[in-house]
């Protein structure tokens, strides 16, 4: 029976690290945007930031209408999370990435 247990122990254990060493898909690099002079940098990241805030609307929205279902599942002891979802963190990432482009570029 120890055996099994520290088998299961070990293997949950590589898994999780197996997991941590994979690149997120949804990184976006500064290196992307290099050749894009401060006009550029600016309209892109107005544009990157209308649609996150449109993807952070539609998320709340369905947060409100999953409001239910979480509290039915909280109820029978299940966990519930509201993490951002794939395109939101890239769409974050996109932003961060132009920002940092800008900083590098000494755009105002």
């Amino acid at each position: 029976m120890n055996k099994i247990i520290t088998l299961i122990v070990t293997s949950t254990m590589l898994a999780s690290c197996a997991e941590q060493q994979q690149t997120p898909s949804n990184y976006v690099s500064p290196l992307e945007f290099k050749n894009y002079n401060c006009k550029q940098i600016s309209k892109e990241m107005a544009r990157t930031s209308q649609m996150l805030e449109q993807r952070e609307k539609e998320a709340a929205m369905e947060n409100v209408a999953g409001a239910a279902v979480a509290i039915f599942a909280i109820s029978r002891g299940h966990g519930v999370s509201f993490g951002d979802d794939d395109e939101t963190i890239r769409l974050k990432s996109k932003y961060e990435a132009l920002h940092q482009a800008a900083i590098e570029k000494n755009c105002d």
